[in-house]
């Protein structure tokens, strides 16, 4: 391929033409993608541009090189770059460029070098200049050289990739002197601002000799940047004069209006604030509006600051200042009465702390209780009452930096009743949300129940968080079938909450109250079922907004709520009494969990809470747990309180809500220590942590233990207690105990550690209760197991057993005898069976009954054997002497009976006897 076929072109001397063809083809190979094509191109472009050769001596040369400094085009240049009126029109430099295309490459060349001298004297030229001389000279070839060549391509690449401070346009009104000086001092200060170098900027701004010159609306705009890089240290009388001409300017952006409003707060003319703020909320930018009233209202009214920074963390609207981390704020707004004051410390730290019910805001007077009513109608509010939240009379009182909040919130409310869904056949039934009446209504039918979108029934039941029962079941049948049903429970406000505990148990809203629809039941309702969820120090705002409770509401979980409420930092006994009658209210499960909290953190020791815990307190047990996993627990005694807990007979579904969080701290400690494992050996210490299951069914039962034989470490305390939290969890009335199994507990407790003795005390008191309940019920109901003979009784039968060998042995004749006789009359040997009938009904009776008192199967097989071959011999051998092992069987296994280790029944003493301690029915 020759150099024609690649640039494209018929064989011509035309230069300008080749030039082009050039610039065409080097589109396609640029030099770092294609260096091989860019190699031959170039070689076929320097070709076709060289003269032709001469033909004869005589004849010179074609073109004889011009001087550069006597080059038109370079003269052309400089008359360019000196003409103030001419040096920033593009269409000039365009015709400069046009006229280099005559040029060979050599005066390409030479161009270049030439221009390269004298460019660095003008180095506030602006950018778009140096561009066009970087494609007309062919400026990029540099970067490709070495030494201070590529240096040079360097910084001329940066220089026309620089920012304008000015359009050119507008520059080239301005005669020189003026170019030079607007150029001199903007492009460094742009430069600056651009790099986030405030020392520069600063440096510029003060220690410049230049003046300050320039009224374009760019140049005000940089000088406001460099002025609020500056800070509060910046000329205020040249920031107000620069503020209020950039204001006079038209079609100013959004970040004009960013850049006033940060200069006028600098400035502190409130004129000229509320003149910015006064325009940002005609032009529709919240945002902005809103940060610039907090800018303005955070020193001298920050309790409004407070309102526009939670408003604003609200809609996810940046902030450039922060009212929460003001002096006059760092406080602990949690502990306030004032639940606005807590809604709005939980907005400023996107926190989800939003009264429940518009009940607490109604008790707040003036402007600032109708901005929260209408606030929290706008999210949580009906429609009706979002409507009459923007009908207040004291919105209307707002003035200066409060109308603009009005304004604000006025608008966000507007903007939620547009985005109302229309579903005719559903505000029908729900303009009745609200009467005395209304958990009585009727459920929708199929065809209103499905007229609304999942995303629409979510947001009815977060702004109408009471609805009946059936509507509930018939809306979470819909979404379980569709798939929805967790979205239901998301969410921190009343509507969420009533779900996931009407979701998961079978809550029927009207059973905290007697009857359907009396006055004030909705009102009630909403307090009852909003309390659970309330801070302790904002129950007398949400008290105060209801009256008094009707008197034929006494006796109900309403009337016991309220009763609570009056001292909810108080622990109150009659909540262990309420959770007993009704444990399915879940509000009064939740009230538990507050005064088992209250309990934890108030002045009483944990003995005393220990000692409460041993009078079937089981607050004061809970709150004893929850101390000790504060308190870098023993881990094992801790499980086993959080087991007596859950195996209480005291304790119903009302103490799952104790239960689940400590059961969960408790996992985590296990996982900490590394105990978390897959199998717990039954003969080891290790037993005790998989007693972490919330089922007291799933605790191992006697019979399982008795299987297996604990280590000596695990007999100590590990295995004994669990043994007695079986006993606990199950019935052994039919099955029986070993109460041996139960020593270490009462009798070797010197071998404990002080946290396992107190563990065992409460084991021990918890034990009794459950041991004399079986005895109450069997005194009552099953008076026929207390028919056993006790060990002394067995004893005594056992002695006369040792006694009757010797009076039947040897029997005459022996029964070997009698059997080889094969006489039929048997008859004749009436003496021989009167012997054998006593010897076989007392030791038969020993059996019996020393059988039905033993618990260990292994040990009644093992005794019935022995005592039957024996019996067996003795008959066989006809002697007295072979009946002493009987008997010596017979003495060891009356004297290893005890009381309390009986399995079908009781001694008969215990049957008159009253409550009986622990040692009196196990020893």
């Amino acid at each position: 391929m020759d150099i024609w076929q690649r640039l494209g072109l018929k064989e011509t001397g035309d230069l300008a033409a080749i030039k082009r063809a050039y610039h065409i083809k080097l589109r396609d190979c640029h030099p770092e993608e294609d260096p091989e094509g860019f190699r031959l191109l170039r070689e076929a472009y320097e070709k076709a541009s060289r003269p032709p050769p001469a033909m004869s001596q005589a004849t010179g040369p074609a073109t004889e090189l011009v001087h550069p400094a006597e080059a038109s085009e370079l003269t052309a240049l400089l008359s360019l770059l000196g003409d103030a009126s001419r040096r920033f029109v593009m269409t000039e430099w365009d015709e400069w460029q046009t006229s280099l295309h005559s040029l060979s490459l050599v005066q390409q060349s030479q161009l270049s070098d030439e221009v390269l001298q004298r460019i660095f004297q003008w180095q506030w030229l602006p950018a778009p200049l140096i561009e066009h001389l970087w494609q007309a000279l062919d400026w990029a070839s540099l970067l490709r050289r070495s030494g201070d060549m590529q240096k040079k391509g360097e910084f001329l690449d940066w220089w026309r990739q620089a920012p304008l401070a000015a359009p050119l346009e507008w520059l080239a009104t301005l005669d020189h002197a003026h170019q030079r000086a607007v150029l001199a001092f903007y492009q460094p200060l742009l430069l600056s601002l651009d790099a986030g170098d405030r020392n520069g900027v600063l440096g510029l701004i003060y220690h410049s000799t230049l003046p300050i010159v320039g009224d374009h609306p760019d140049l005000m705009r940089l000088q406001l940047r460099a002025l609020q890089a500056a800070g509060d240290d910046g000329d205020a009388t040249h920031r107000l004069s620069l503020t209020l001409a950039l204001l006079a300017q038209e079609q100013l952006s959004e970040d004009d209006w960013r850049l006033l409003s940060d200069s006028a707060l600098r400035c502190g003319k409130e004129q000229l604030v509320m003149r910015i703020a006064e325009t940002l909320a005609e032009r529709g930018y919240e945002a902005l509006l809103t940060n610039h009233l907090i800018g303005w209202y955070i020193r001298c009214e920050p309790e409004l600051a407070r309102w526009l920074q939670a408003l604003a963390i609200a809609n996810h609207w940046p902030t450039t200042r922060s009212a929460f981390w003001e002096p006059q704020w760092l406080m602990q707004p949690w502990l306030q009465p004032d639940p606005l004051e807590t809604w709005l410390h939980a907005q400023m730290v996107s926190l989800d702390k939003t009264p429940l019910t518009i009940l607490a805001l109604e008790s707040i007077p003036g402007l600032r209780g109708a901005l929260a009513r209408l606030w929290w109608s706008s999210e949580y509010g009906t429609w009706q009452a979002l409507e009459a939240a923007l009908a207040q009379p004291e919105l209307a009182d707002a003035e200066g930096g409060w109308l603009f909040l009005v304004r604000l919130l006025q608008r966000h409310a507007r903007r939620k009743l547009a985005e109302r869904p229309d579903l005719p056949l559903l505000d029908a039934l729900l303009a009745g949300y609200g009467k005395d009446d209304w958990l009585t209504i009727a459920p929708p039918s199929a065809e209103q129940l499905a007229c609304a979108t999942p995303e629409q029934w979510l947001d009815y039941l977060r702004r109408y968080p009471l609805l009946p029962d059936a509507w509930f079941k018939a809306i979470a049948q819909r979404a379980s079938k569709e798939g929805w049903d967790e979205k239901m429970m998301q969410g921190e406000h009343l509507g969420a909450r009533l779900s996931h505990q009407r979701y998961y148990s079978d809550t029927v809203l009207a059973d905290a109250w007697h009857g359907e629809s009396w006055p004030g039941c909705f009102r009630w309702a909403l307090f009852y079922y909003a309390r659970p969820w309330t801070p302790n120090q904002h129950l007398d705002a949400l008290r105060q907004s209801m009256g008094s409770l009707p008197a034929n509401q006494d006796d109900t979980p309403l009337a016991t709520l309220l009763h609570l409420c009056a001292q909810p930092t108080v622990y109150q006994a009659i909540i262990m009494d309420a959770c007993a009658r009704w444990p399915q209210q879940y509000v009064l499960s939740l009230a538990l969990r507050h005064q088992t909290e209250s309990l934890k953190h108030s002045d009483v020791g944990d003995e005393a809470l220990l000692e409460r815990a041993r009078l079937n307190e089981l607050p004061a047990l809970a709150a004893l747990i929850d101390r000790r996993l504060d308190n870098e627990p023993d881990l094992a005694c801790t499980i086993v309180l959080w087991n007596l807990l859950l195996c209480h007979k005291a304790s119903n579904e009302a103490y799952e809500y104790l239960l689940t969080p400590l059961r969960q701290r408790l996992e985590t400690l296990r996982q900490a220590q590394g105990l978390a494992l897959e199998v717990y050996p039954y003969a080891e210490e290790s037993l005790i942590y998989a007693y972490l299951q919330q089922d007291p069914d799933n605790i191992t039962t006697l019979e399982e233990l008795e299987k297996h034989h604990p280590n000596e470490a695990a007999a100590k305390f590990v295995y004994p207690v669990c043994y007695a939290l079986a006993m606990l969890a199950h019935d052994f009335g039919s099955h029986g105990f070993q109460a041996r199994q139960l020593d270490p507990l009462y009798k070797q407790q010197d071998d404990l550690t002080p946290a396992q003795q107190e563990v065992s005390s409460l084991v021990q008191g918890y034990l009794e209760d459950k041991l004399n309940t079986q005895l109450e019920h069997d005194r009552a109901h099953a008076k026929k197991r207390f028919r056993l003979q006790s060990g002394a009784q067995l004893i005594f039968v056992s002695i006369l057993s040792a006694i009757l060998p010797y009076f039947v042995f040897p029997l005459e004749p022996s029964l070997r005898e009698v059997l080889a006789s094969g006489s039929p009359y048997w008859v004749e040997y009436y003496s021989l069976g009167l012997d054998m009938a006593a010897m076989l009904f007392m030791n038969l009776y020993l059996m019996w009954h020393i059988f039905r008192a033993q618990t260990s199967p292994r040990t009644s097989r093992n005794y019935l054997i022995w005592s039957l071959i024996w019996l067996a011999i003795a008959f066989s051998i006809n002697s007295a002497w072979l009946a002493v092992p009987l008997w010596l069987g017979h003495l060891v296994m009356s004297c290893r009976l005890r009381p309390g280790a009986l399995r079908r029944g009781w001694p008969r003493a215990f049957y008159k006897q009253g409550r009986m301690s622990l040692s009196d029915i196990l020893d």
